[in-house]
């Protein structure tokens, strides 16, 4: 730790522990591969909301109106789920401008408003967690096939899914991606495509835009994030120094360990040894101390950075009071 950082983070230390002294109630961590639900019947009509989590951050919100009267209609809204606030808040956010809040309940319930659109709007939700089960959900995005892999970038989150799919159409080109809208069921390895509904090689406008990444170097390290405490996680300060290979230190009350790092693009591998390892553990971070050793990407998601492992959990850090550049 180089000395014009010590007293940064003894101070931001120092604020930990007066934060974790106060008492604050800590909420269950959300997890994925879990539904929550909510149904409002009313004499015209019933509203249904299902809210899946599910790896790799990815969230699908089926929202379902059925009319007494009327034709029935419904909508599947995509994106990435984060929970933020120290774990009070479920944020669901995609690349359509979608940014969406959900107080987290000491129950594990989810309360807020949900787009059901058209003249509705707004409607005021009770989600609670419900049996998880895999649903099928209407998703675009750049479809690419190599021989027998076929990958899906799906759209409103960035990131890609490795996709099966029997039977491929003999239309569908190599090697040259294309623009799909896709019914699709999503799994633990990846998406299961059911059909294929259209593709196109011209893309949207917004799809088919270049962004400049930002890079590890210049967006995480020699800052100061921070991960709330929730029910299996301690509150902790994090900074990753040297670039993309370099040392993470981990800070807060009663706990300190340091780690190895190496990033290359969007991948990052930690190193934790035996003793830091055993550090953790005996600190109460076990859980914390598993993932450690799982996490293989990185990505920024608004302000927060996320850290996920290759089979979809992650970890959700805040940018933190007292970091500088």
């Amino acid at each position: 730790m180089t000395r014009q950082w010590l007293p940064c983070l003894l101070l931001f230390q120092i604020m930990l522990c007066g934060h974790a002294a106060a008492g604050d109630s800590l909420y269950p961590r959300l997890s994925q591969a879990t539904l929550y639900e909510s149904t409002e019947e009313t004499r015209a009509s019933t509203y249904t909301a299902e809210l899946y989590l599910l790896e790799k951050q990815l969230f699908i919100l089926h929202l379902a109106m059925r009319f007494k009267k009327g034709k029935d209609r419904a909508q599947d809204i995509t994106g990435t789920w984060l929970q933020t606030e120290g774990g009070a808040t479920l944020r669901l956010v995609n690349r359509h401008g979608l940014m969406l809040d959900l107080n987290v309940g000491g129950a594990g319930n989810l309360y807020g408003e949900v787009p059901f659109g058209g003249q509705i709007g707004q409607k005021s939700v009770v989600l609670k967690k419900a049996p998880f089960r895999r649903r099928e959900a209407c998703l675009m995005g750049t479809l690419t096939r190599r021989g027998s892999n076929v990958t899906l970038k799906e759209s409103a989150t960035g990131r890609e899914f490795a996709a099966t799919l029997d039977g491929l159409p003999t239309s569908l080109p190599e090697e040259t991606p294309v623009f799909a809208d896709v019914v699709a069921v999503p799994v633990a390895g990846g998406m299961r495509l059911l059909r294929i509904r259209s593709f196109s090689q011209t893309f949207p406008t917004d799809a088919a835009a270049s962004t400049q990444d930002a890079t590890f170097v210049s967006a995480v390290a020699d800052r100061i994030w921070t991960l709330a405490a929730m029910q299996d996680m301690p509150l902790s300060s994090w900074r990753f120094s040297g670039g993309n290979t370099g040392t993470l230190e981990i800070a807060g009350p009663g706990l300190r360990a340091e780690a190895r790092y190496t990033v290359d693009g969007k991948k990052l591998t930690i190193l934790l040894n035996n003793k830091n390892a055993r550090n953790l553990r005996a600190c109460g971070a076990a859980a914390l101390e598993a993932l450690l050793h799982h996490i293989a990407i990185w990505s920024l998601e608004g302000k927060e950075l996320c850290l996920s492992t290759d089979d979809g959990q992650s970890l959700q850090l805040e940018h933190g009071a007292g970091s500088q550049r």
